[in-house]
């Protein structure tokens, strides 16, 4: 039978309602600029009171039009060869200000037609002014345009889109990564890039990085010379230790993270990002150029890509194993097949489904965007659901706090996450680790990018949704391939950080110094007595370790205060979040003023956004910021060790003697989800960034109970340990 294909509304007036062009081809991440849109009305022009809207993705922190200042930021103008045709703008360029578009076309504004109607080969001129581009680089950043030209209210797309291309700044930052863990004598590369001051990769960009090393066991082969931004030099370590190298291009310096090498027959430290998304959903760039990221610039270990579940067509899902299977590499590169189950927050929240192998049936929570309904009947609309019809034994459940936040109270006793994500670019979700503690259930920790900018393993937050740098999922394998690394995952043998690569290990050991079990095991020991023990080397200087039964903090380790010059180091912090879902953003307006002393330096803590902003004299400091869950704040060197701070923010005061300022935590409770200030001195930039620590558990109860431990170092990254869980036989 001859079956025609059926016209829909998109397909049939998509060539008819008109074109569009910008009248640039690229444009600096970040920048300021002035350019045009120009739309023409097609076929059958736009009736009055129809409409053409302008829209940008989800993701996108492009500046936020505004109509109503031309000196100010972001203006937006109108104006049309038909001077009889006016246009009545609106804006919803700010997520809470409601959608525009269906996702993930959800920011813009649309321009209403007014007076004449437009016709055939009418021009409308959108004219930017002063206009801040995205701050992530993007190959085909798209001015979505849709018109409603028969003015019912309904949209069709014009057929093709204008594009431009968002190219890095000018190089800022250089990073140089080691391999977290060899063996004395193997061959290993000393991977470095160079990205600007939003975190992109200087694509653009060639160079030499001078690479050096105090300790002379550790051999580099030649400097490393980067050519699209990035580049690898061959090395060995000779002799068993904790390494780091230096590098220098021009006057931008770095030093890599911690390499240990150890001839002991003990797991790797392997680096994951295991969810983010691409322009499929509600990412950027295409799927392919995400695991070519992930196993290129972010260097990682293991990646898994996670896009919405009721955005993922049947084809899609088809490409996500193909190129899963394609990139999966034994002893190099493990890629992980899997999607966001994205549930409603009341029918149990966010959780990501990561599998073992390729070539299962994918359960969605819904089939929103996914038009083709022929599948709908293996949906799983609530956690529940999605638990009973998941192979448990060859799939992860990674529970998280994006969008909808993961809501473990929706899971039966006899259902249970792995792994819960305590850090992505969305914030700091401590809450859910407690949150999985009062449902006794066994999970481990991750931290991840659950990035929407193609860069996982290095993903920044921009100016818009995000509030924190990408986080890192640290896993503890025997081996870099998919079995290892997927058992490893199931046993919860791994930590998180906050994105920098801290090398941290913890186990339960007996009196005689025997291993019980390491992070993530559940033992049973014979008597009321084992030890914790702690190893840990940083990417900055080590300010504490927190040792954590349950809830509760039982032991603080500060690390040694070797300041000598006189004059301390205050850190200011503050966290936390307005509530677990979307909306978590909290507002901190701050003034430090120095009395009897004065501030001879400052610097910034997490600051990304370019709403945030510090100012300082040398007796007061300014601080208007924004967190999401995570921290943010200064530190600030006094000329000398007296005086007092008095020290203001939103609405509260509180008064500080300087000599008062020690490495214990002055902590202000300020109400909402871990909100809170604290202050506190800290160390140099070059005191230690290695520890070894132990405490005595001397509680063991027949009643099982999580110990985890939390590491903090100056720069104000940090990692959390996954649980071991203790009980006494």
């Amino acid at each position: 039978m001859n079956m025609k294909k059926q016209k829909t509304l998109q397909s049939y007036y998509g060539p008819l309602v008109g074109s569009a062009e910008l009248n640039f081809s690229s444009a600096v991440a970040g920048s300021v600029n002035d350019f045009m849109l120009t739309y023409r009305a097609g076929k059958h022009g736009i009736d009055e009171a129809g409409a053409i809207k302008v829209l940008f993705r989800i993701a996108s922190d492009i500046g936020a039009a505004q109509f109503s200042d031309p000196d100010k930021k972001n203006f937006v103008s109108v104006a049309s060869s038909n001077k009889n045709s006016e246009f009545i703008l609106f804006n919803s360029m700010s997520q809470k200000a409601g959608k525009q578009g269906v996702r993930p076309w959800s920011r813009g504004f649309s321009l209403q037609v007014s007076g004449d109607d437009l016709k055939e080969g009418d021009e409308v001129f959108i004219n930017f002014t002063n206009f801040t581009m995205q701050t992530f680089t993007e190959n085909d950043f798209e001015f979505h345009i849709c018109v409603d030209p028969f003015a019912t209210g309904k949209f069709v797309e014009i057929e093709n889109q204008p594009k431009t291309t968002i190219v890095p700044a000018e190089p800022e930052r250089l990073l140089i990564l080691l391999p977290s863990s060899t063996t004395p004598g193997k061959s290993l590369n000393i991977f470095a890039k160079i990205e600007d001051k939003y975190g992109n990769v200087c694509t653009n960009f060639n160079g030499t990085v001078s690479i050096s090393s105090r300790n002379y066991s550790l051999v580099i082969n030649k400097d490393i010379l980067l050519q699209a931004g990035a580049g690898v030099a061959d090395a060995k370590i000779l002799y068993e230790g904790i390494y780091t190298v230096s590098g220098s291009l021009e006057k931008i310096m770095a030093v890599s993270n911690p390499c240990i090498c150890t001839t002991k027959n003990v797991p790797r430290y392997l680096w994951a990002d295991l969810q983010g998304q691409s322009n499929e959903t509600v990412g950027t760039n295409s799927a392919e150029d995400y695991f070519k990221f992930a196993r290129g610039y972010g260097r990682l270990d293991i990646v898994s890509h996670q896009a919405n579940d009721f955005q993922i067509t049947n084809d899609f899902w088809t490409e996500i194993n193909r190129l899963t299977k394609s990139y999966d590499r034994a002893d190099h590169f493990v890629a992980l097949p899997g999607y966001e189950w994205s549930g409603n927050s009341s029918l149990g929240g966010d959780h990501n489904v990561i599998f073992r192998r390729e070539g299962h049936q994918i359960h969605r929570s819904s089939h929103a965007l996914v038009n083709d309904l022929t599948d709908v009947e293996t949906d799983a609309m609530t956690i529940v659901d999605l638990c009973d019809k998941i192979d448990n034994d060859n799939t992860v459940l990674l529970a998280h706090a994006g969008g909808r936040h993961a809501n473990l109270e929706k899971h039966t006793s006899s259902t249970s996450p792995d792994l819960i994500e305590i850090h992505s670019d969305w914030g700091t979700f401590e809450w859910l680790l407690k949150d999985a503690f009062d449902k006794k259930m066994h999970i481990g920790i991750s931290a991840n990018s659950d990035g929407h900018k193609g860069t996982p393993g290095a993903s920044y937050p921009g100016s818009m949704h995000f509030g924190s740098q990408g986080g890192l999922t640290c896993v503890r394998a025997e081996s870099l391939d998919r079995d290892c690394v997927f058992d490893a995952l199931k046993l919860r043998h791994t930590y998180g950080t906050t994105g920098a690569r801290i090398l941290l290990d913890v186990e339960c050991v007996n009196n005689n110094g025997e291993t019980l079990a390491v992070a993530g095991d559940i033992v049973a020991i014979p008597n009321n007595q084992a030890h914790l023990v702690v190893r840990t080397a940083t990417t900055t200087p080590l300010e504490r370790v927190e040792i954590y039964q349950k809830n509760k903090i039982i032991k603080t380790f500060y690390a040694e205060n070797r300041l000598a010059e006189p004059g301390k180091l205050v850190k200011i912090l503050y966290s936390g979040a307005s509530e677990k879902g979307r909306s978590r953003s909290l507002k901190w307006e701050g003034m430090i003023n120095m009395l009897n002393n004065s501030i001879e330096e400052i610097e910034k803590i997490n600051f990304y956004s370019e709403f945030d902003e510090v100012k300082a004299t040398d007796s007061k400091i300014f601080i208007s910021g924004t967190t999401t869950g995570g921290c943010q704040g200064i530190i600030a060197r006094l000329r000398n060790d007296v005086g007092s701070l008095k020290v203001a923010f939103n609405d509260r005061e509180f008064v500080l003697d300087v000599e008062d300022i020690t490495q214990e935590l002055k902590t202000y409770d300020f109400g909402a989800l871990d909100m809170k200030l604290e202050i506190y001195e800290t160390l140099k930039s070059s005191d230690s960034c290695q520890g070894e620590y132990e405490v005595l558990l001397d509680e063991i109860s027949g009643v099982e109970t999580p110990y985890f431990v939390k590491i903090i170092q100056r720069d104000g990254h940090m990692a959390w340990s996954s649980p071991i869980y203790v009980s006494r036989i």
